[in-house]
């Protein structure tokens, strides 16, 4: 999964598109510190 997330922000870099807030959030979380509430 996390190899689909840099793919997926390299397409967004090469296409010179900015992703919106909440997909750039989604992309650069990381889910191993995230903690459940």
């Amino acid at each position: 999964l996390e190899e689909l997330k840099i793919i997926v922000l390299m397409v967004y870099w090469s296409s010179g598109l900015e992703p919106d807030a909440l997909v750039l959030d989604e992309l650069c979380d990381d889910a191993r510190v995230r903690v459940a509430h």
